[in-house]
């Protein structure tokens, strides 16, 4: 905004210094680590792309084509960041849905209160009418009907 006014007030010498300087600091760190990932892990992605073009957009006088690339790719990784960030918290807080406890029948036919992770395959459970079961992921992977599990042995 601030090379627009520069730019209005017929003072363009000024422009080119405050791009350069938006360039830098906008994409320095973004394009400092996509070009890492390019060189150290191969990893070839849409990123390196786009700094071909932000520095291609420079190298012809469209600076500020290049910067408002370098905005628009800042704000979307910002906004993935977020979404990433609530969608972690979302799903830990359906986590917490799930009870720790449940009610598991022993062998004498008598109602026992114990840790979900102390469950095993073939224990026969009492769900009173209202209660989540104390297994099911359906909260969490939003299955409609159960899903078979099968045990791994180590």
């Amino acid at each position: 905004m601030l090379s627009l006014v520069f730019t209005w007030n017929n003072l363009g010498c000024i422009v080119p210094a405050i791009f350069i300087t938006a360039f830098l600091i906008g994409g320095y760190y973004r394009d400092k680590t996509r070009l890492t990932e390019l060189f150290q892990d191969k990893n070839l992605n849409i990123d390196v792309l786009m700094i071909l073009t932000e520095v291609g957009a420079s190298m012809i006088g469209y600076w500020m084509e290049a910067v408002l690339l370098i905005f628009i790719f800042s704000l979307a990784g910002s906004m993935e960041t977020m979404a990433r960030i609530w969608s972690r918290n979302a799903i830990s807080e359906l986590m917490k849905l799930t009870p720790e406890e449940a009610r598991k029948y022993n062998s004498n036919g008598e109602i026992e209160i114990v840790e979900t992770k102390k469950l095993k395959i073939e224990d026969v459970l009492q769900v009173p009418r209202g209660a989540t079961i104390p297994i099911d992921e359906s909260s969490v992977t939003g299955e409609s009907v159960p899903v078979e599990k099968l045990q791994v042995m180590k």
